[in-house]
Order: C-alpha cells, then structure tokens, then sequence
C-alpha cells in the first residue's frame, strides 16, 4: 500500500511541474512549417518575431508576410519544453516583447526578450525556484566565456549544435541585420515544439 501511494505523489508531483506553453495571441504557431505564408518586400516594417522551435528557425513578419528567415540556435533543453527555471538550458515559449536593444552585450548585439512574464515568474515562485531571465536574440560570444569559445561556435557548432543558455542565436551578420529591422516593443511569438 505504502508503494503505490509513493508511486502515485511522484506522479502528481510530475503532472504538477509540468509547465504548458500559452499560445494565447499567436498566429503562427499552428503553422509549424510556415507553410503557405507569403514573402515580401525588404523594405517592409518588422512587426513580429516568429521563432518556431521545432525547425530552429527565426521569421521577421511584416503584415502576416516573410520578410527574412535565419537558421537558430537554442538551448540544449529547447525541445524539451517552455523555459521553467533558471539554469534549465530551456528556450521560453509564448508571447514576449523585445524589451530593449543592446549594442554592447557580451554576445554580439542582443535583442531583450521580456521573459520572463508574469506568469512564467508566478509558476517558478509556486515551485519556490526562480524563473531565469536574460533570454536574448543575439550573435556569437564576443570572448571565450560559460565554457564557449567564439571560433569553435562559429566554425563548428552553430547552427546545428543549441549552445545557449536558453536564448536564440543567429550569427554575427544576421545580427546586425536583426538589429537594424527591429524596434524596441516588436511582438516575439516562440512557438512550442511538437
């Protein structure tokens, strides 16, 4: 009896830490591959971020067209879910904003995500952790640091290896041209993998 009363409170305790993702204001997420969206002019204004998980993948959007795609890296526990907890390699997935730009990061340019929301804080406080924050859309490492060095993730491990913390990495160049398209307060949708 004691057995199967273990075994059930491990079970609940499982069911309970698992995070879902709220898709709540997505357009795209139902549309894992992008399928049938149109592209469109480069002179167009950015007014969403599409991150689709599953294909590792970035959209800049403009009026429900492409207008430029690039190829992402995320964090080695990006497949396994929504970021949870500080420290959990995980990317967040949901409706986030970019809450500012910053020229000097530590990793080649970097885009703010406004992860975590209040609901992401309010889950990780409920299992007495902390959220994690700093998720970033950025370029490679600007010197060696948490364990990474800049040549061998750029000769070597991007895009195929995630080897952020959490965040979506693109590269240097791709960065920069990021950067320039994208306001401050753009709508980052990061759509779940199946």
């Amino acid at each position: 009896m004691k057995i199967i009363l273990l075994i059930t409170m491990l079970f609940q305790v499982n069911v309970f830490a698992a995070k879902k993702a709220d898709l709540t204001g997505t357009l795209y997420c139902q549309n894992k591959e992008m399928a049938g969206v149109l592209q469109t002019d480069a002179d167009s204004t950015v007014d969403r971020i599409v991150v689709q998980k599953e294909y590792k993948k970035l959209y800049l959007m403009s009026g429900g067209k492409i207008l430029k795609s690039y190829d992402i890296a995320m964090g080695p526990g990006a497949k396994l879910g929504p970021k949870t907890f500080q420290g959990d390699n995980k990317t967040p997935e949901g409706i986030y904003n970019v809450e500012f730009k910053n020229p000097n990061s530590k990793y080649y340019m970097a885009l703010k995500v406004s992860y975590p929301n209040v609901r992401d804080i309010k889950y990780a406080t409920a299992h007495d952790r902390d959220a994690g924050s700093f998720i970033m859309i950025h370029g490679f490492p600007v010197k060696a640091q948490d364990g990474l060095i800049p040549q061998i993730v750029k000769d070597v491990q991007h895009p195929t290896v995630n080897w952020t913390q959490g965040c979506m990495a693109v590269t240097d160049r791709e960065i920069e041209e990021i950067y320039s398209l994208v306001q401050e307060k753009t709508t980052i949708e990061i759509c779940p993998t199946n």
